[in-house]
């Protein structure tokens, strides 16, 4: 998905690789996107940062 298909506010699955901390599994609500491939996130305790949205998927069912 393109981080224009990723609804505002919507509750995701992210799935990524840092080099420090290795494999990283969280859910985060989408802020918008933050370039062609990234999409700008807030993670639950509220820090906004940028991911590949290839690492993103939207968790069905969830209210935005």
């Amino acid at each position: 998905m393109a981080p224009s298909d990723f609804p505002r506010g919507a509750l995701i699955q992210v799935d990524t690789f840092d080099h420090e901390q290795g494999e990283l599994h969280f859910t985060a609500r989408v802020v918008g996107p933050s370039s062609e491939s990234h999409l700008r996130i807030r993670a639950d305790d509220g820090l906004v940062f940028a991911v590949p949205a290839t690492d993103c998927r939207v968790i069905k069912g969830e209210p935005a």
